[in-house]
């Protein structure tokens, strides 16, 4: 146990309810962090814009949120969103709002936080604390006053300073109680807190909260929540502003995408029944060039447990067999059939089972990697094909190999038609005399047009010319028999090389004149 954990019983003496937090309204209306866990290189800033009708000014408004940080710090990530929830919920747990300087053990914050109690925690906190304390939020006719009822600007950073004392170099020190050391402490912006002691808050199950898997479910639960808070169970959103300026999605993604990214989060929040279960065609409309989302709030009631469903435990079903084939452990496949829709995990499976046939050694964990890419919807790799564009792509080369395979067969009847009409005429002429073959030369010369008296005329092809001729006359004569699968076959003079033939059926036999 770290010397920071023996102050528990000195700033939190009763057991905690996470169930019953607060979230500020304001940080609900649009993102903070980004959705990654990991910083964005060389990104410093982030922007969201929307347009809202003000009842009290009785027009539409433009509210904008610029974030800005120091390149020393960067963004705030999706792990320091949590963080920054959580110094909230520390603060109504010590002091109930009543002063902006609330103090802490660290040992606290991350046994609230969930995480485990190594070094690397504490330094991932004292980091994220800093974060918050160096960016800046620039509202614009975005930051709501609750006491004055109106929309106005501010500049501020949330957190004015973070004070840290180091539990365990005090204790190098000497043998003083451990409760005579200094606390750590962190103070709230003024603008901040004072919305907060106005009460501009909404209740929060941290809980409920920190077991939703992705950011992306994280952020559109907190945003619907405050937005269902008003009274209304049915809200309509234009689908690309709702994707950018309210839950931070890429700005890169088309609709397509856009859809794929936000209907893993809302399979979830189908799962855990906040939200109502709707038909894709009611879930996304499109009217005119644009597209629009909905949202019905569910009945709110717990998911049914694991230990409750005896089809996982006793006979699992095709998914999660599926899930177990490839070392998924049963605990974990339960849940991810439990969380996200057969489609996704079929589709990601297939993902999955396309690398490892593929690049096998890119996979050092095979199933950790595949069960996050279930949570986090991993895009598939370059070359990769779905099951329909393979089989279509089946189909092609089996038409392809079909069609080669006609050509072939074409070709080679068309050489055996070729040889049996060679073999037929080389037949007649062995048949015929010495001069009914010079009278037939003559007919062939008297009968011939320009292009062949221009062949017989030049010396290199006036033989060939000559022989072409007449085996066209005497395949006229003695035409081969035709068979029911051939065409009639002919051989046609040319004027400098023999053509290809259609293919024939040889005559059996020749006839002498």
């Amino acid at each position: 146990m770290t010397c920071e954990s023996t102050l528990r019983a000195r700033i939190l003496p009763f057991p905690i309810d996470s169930t019953n937090s607060r979230d500020e309204l304001n940080l609900c209306e649009f993102p903070l962090a980004l959705l990654s866990d990991r910083r964005s290189a060389g990104r410093l800033e982030l922007c969201f814009t929307d347009s809202l009708w003000d009842e009290a000014a009785g027009q539409q408004i433009r509210r904008s949120l610029r974030i800005s940080a120091p390149p020393s710090y960067g963004l705030p990530t999706a792990k320091d969103e949590e963080v920054l929830l959580a110094l909230i919920h520390y603060t109504d747990l010590v002091n109930q709002f009543s002063s902006p300087t609330v103090p802490f053990t660290r040992y606290e914050l991350i046994r609230l936080l969930g995480w485990d109690d190594g070094g690397k925690s504490y330094q991932r906190l004292r980091e994220s604390m800093a974060r918050w304390k160096s960016i800046t939020l620039d509202y614009r006719n975005a930051w709501r006053d609750h006491r004055a009822k109106c929309w106005v600007s501010e500049v501020f950073s949330l957190i004015d300073n973070v004070t840290l004392y180091d539990a365990a170099e005090q204790q190098k020190r000497g043998p003083p109680s451990q409760f005579d050391l200094p606390l750590s402490s962190f103070t709230w912006n003024r603008i901040f807190f004072d919305s907060m002691q106005a009460k501009y808050f909404k209740r929060l199950d941290f809980t409920f909260y920190q077991q939703l898997r992705t950011s992306t479910t994280k952020r559109l639960f907190r945003f619907l929540d405050k937005r269902f808070g008003s009274g209304r169970s049915h809200w309509e959103f234009d689908l690309h502003e709702f994707a950018f300026e309210h839950i931070g999605l890429s700005r890169n993604y088309d609709t397509g995408k856009i859809k794929e990214k936000l209907s893993l989060a809302i399979a979830e929040l189908e799962a855990c029944h906040f939200l109502q279960p709707l038909p894709r065609e009611e879930r996304y409309t499109k009217r005119g060039n644009q597209w629009r989302v909905t949202f019905a709030k569910g009945t709110g009631k717990p998911p049914l447990t694991m230990e409750l469903r005896p089809c996982l435990d006793l006979q699992p079903c095709e998914v999660t067999q599926l899930l177990l084939n490839r070392n998924i452990s049963p605990k974990t496949a339960a849940k991810l059939v439990a969380t996200f829709d057969e489609h996704h995990i079929r589709r990601q499976l297939d993902i999955f089972d396309w690398i490892l046939n593929h690049h096998p050694d890119s996979l050092k964990n095979p199933a950790g990697f595949f069960t996050e890419s279930i949570r986090s919807g991993f895009s598939p790799p370059p070359g990769y094909q779905t099951p329909e564009q393979r089989e279509q792509a089946k189909e092609r080369r089996s038409r392809l190999k079909s069609t080669q395979a006609d050509r072939e067969q074409e070709s080679a009847q068309e050489k055996l038609a070729l040889l049996r009409e060679r073999e037929h005429i080389a037949a007649i002429r062995q048949s015929l005399t010495a001069d009914r073959l010079a009278t037939l030369e003559h007919q062939a010369m008297t009968a011939a047009d320009v292009a062949q008296q221009k062949a017989l005329n030049t010396p290199a092809l006036r033989d060939f010319q000559l022989r072409l001729m007449v085996d066209a006359m005497l395949l006229k004569q003695f035409p081969l028999a035709m068979s029911s699968d051939s065409g009639n076959s002919r051989v046609r003079p040319m004027a400098t090389a023999p053509q290809s033939r259609r293919p024939t059926t040889p005559h059996s036999h020749s006839r002498r004149r």
